[in-house]
């Protein structure tokens, strides 16, 4: 296997889109078992695979690792520093293929402890992953539910049946909620988001077409227990109301610390 190092960037890319070939060749359809779709209570999609690190490894010619962030020290009153660590990606991974104009360029890797990485070389920018294949004709009538992460996509799509796509960056949520916009101009969108560091690209995807409904979270700002899919659910109740027959092509969904999604405003 060429080393992707002394490739040129043509076959950076070719070289990536082998490596995605054999990855989805080998890989078996993620199973509901798994441990990182149970601690985030989503069931997998079929567009979902998955295969133990070490396949992968020989499979791509290297060991994939994602940053984790770790706290050194002892607090004692002070602010301790956090400093970030490459470490591998361990146990079963989950593949989720990276979409881009027709083309399936990269993977995004998700180990059971929640790290993720994406494939060397592969082109994410821009790109995406679909909970199913991309409808046909106008899709007058289909929800997009656009997120950064599969797994709060896939929260949605369970319980909404709504079609999910995980940007899989919150940077690459403007362009992604663009694109389907442009595509199928007659489909509603909602832009999922939490506050944090993602929630401004996420106001820019969903601004992009002037329309907008924003529901927000009461309460307290602090994490509750069940995360970020519990909040998810909330709101997608409320969305599920008769009033969302009147709601704009575009939505948001914002989730907020205890007390989960609150209505429209």
């Amino acid at each position: 296997m060429k080393n992707i190092q002394a490739a040129t960037p043509g076959e950076v890319v070719d070289l990536a889109v082998e490596r995605v070939t054999k990855l989805l060749k080998a890989a078996k359809p993620a199973k509901k078992d798994h441990p990182y779709l149970q601690r985030k209570r989503v069931a997998p999609s079929p567009a979902l695979r998955e295969l133990p690190a070490w396949d992968v490894a020989r499979l791509i010619g290297y060991h994939p690792k994602a940053e984790e962030r770790k706290r050194k020290g002892k607090a004692r009153g002070r602010t301790q520093a956090v400093e970030p660590e490459m470490v591998p990606l361990v146990g079963r991974i989950l593949l989720a293929p990276v979409h881009l104009n027709g083309n399936i360029n990269s993977v995004a890797m998700i180990d059971e402890n929640g790290l993720k990485s994406c494939l060397a070389g592969g082109v994410v920018k821009d790109g995406a992953w679909y909970s199913k294949p991309l409808p046909k004709g106008n899709c007058e009538g289909v929800t997009f539910a656009i997120g950064e992460g599969v797994a709060t996509v896939l929260t949605v799509t369970d319980i909404m049946g709504w079609f999910g796509v995980a940007a899989l960056s919150c940077w690459n949520l403007p362009a992604v909620a663009e694109y389907l916009q442009q595509k199928f101009p007659m489909a509603r969108r909602v832009i999922l988001a939490d506050i944090g560091n993602g929630e401004a690209d996420a106001w820019k995807a969903a601004m992009a077409d002037q329309q907008l409904l924003r529901t927000r979270g009461q309460g307290v700002n602090k994490p509750a227990a069940g995360g970020t899919s519990r909040h998810l659910k909330l709101g997608c109740r409320r969305l599920a109301a008769p009033p969302t027959a009147r709601l704009s092509r575009t939505a948001k969904i914002v989730t907020r610390g205890n007390g989960g999604i609150g209505g429209p405003r």
